[in-house]
């Protein structure tokens, strides 16, 4: 059986492949935007949906396996939830119990002081409010189910749909964003008690501006402004040939 240093460097691998991934398909879902071609568009953005749940999904067992982070008992619970989003929200409370040293009273506001109440349910929303949807449609798009999600009982399973429909690359790189400081925050509650008070509230701010941009940054504008630098690229490119002088 592999031991907890070999698990952690064998999942921090398979992380980076997957980045490499995820910033290749974005490159990828640009070009098919400067050329307005739909189908490419709509596919290659399911595979960056998907590939994007199977980064979060080895983002989290890395982090059970970070040293001096969660306890084996602790790793154990989370891994014993049914889903991935359970895992992440386990992974968020036991991570503030870790390190506020709470052990069996309820993470209420009555329990806790304000502030510390405060981050707990900050983390929560984000992961509630922003990522929920792209960790849980991982299974309908690993199945196979790019337009028609199912549910078990194999009835159309519509908000899957509508969450599968929602996401674009643009959205998408917010919500890696964010997943990557959610990532970085529950660390340093395990690992560096001292880093997570000294940088909360700078990975605050992080949140609320990419919280900010996913809300109101507009894809029909993002699309606009790929399709006229790529304009603008072939005109450059013409122009230097153009400027060639004959031999």
């Amino acid at each position: 059986m592999l031991n907890n240093n070999t698990i952690y460097k064998f999942h921090v691998a398979n992380l980076h492949s997957i980045q490499t991934a995820i910033e290749h398909l974005k490159r990828t879902i640009h070009v098919a935007i400067a050329s307005e071609n739909k189908k490419l568009i709509l596919s290659y953005t399911r595979l960056l949906s998907l590939t994007l749940g199977a980064w979060a999904e080895v983002r989290l067992n890395k982090l059970l396996y970070e040293t001096e982070g969660f306890s084996t008992e602790e790793r154990e619970k989370i891994k014993a939830k049914g889903s991935q989003f359970e895992k992440w929200e386990l992974s968020i409370e036991l991570a503030v119990r870790s390190h506020y040293g709470i052990q069996n009273q309820p993470l209420t506001d009555t329990n806790l002081t304000h502030s510390v109440y405060s981050r707990y349910q900050t983390l929560n929303a984000i992961l509630e409010q922003d990522l929920k949807p792209v960790i849980e449609i991982r299974n309908k798009l690993a199945h196979g189910q790019w337009e028609y999600p199912f549910t078990d009982g194999l009835d159309l399973a519509i908000d899957k749909k509508i969450a599968i429909e929602a996401e674009n690359v643009q959205s998408l790189h917010y919500k890696y964003v964010l997943l990557n400081h959610l990532s970085q925050i529950i660390h340093d509650l395990i690992v560096s008690k001292p880093t997570f008070e000294r940088d909360f509230d700078k990975y605050y701010q992080k949140f609320a501006s990419t919280r900010q941009h996913l809300l109101n940054k507009s894809f029909v504008t993002f699309c606009s402004d790929i399709k006229e630098r790529a304009v603008r690229g072939k005109e450059a490119r013409a122009q230097n040939v153009a400027n060639i002088p004959n031999a």
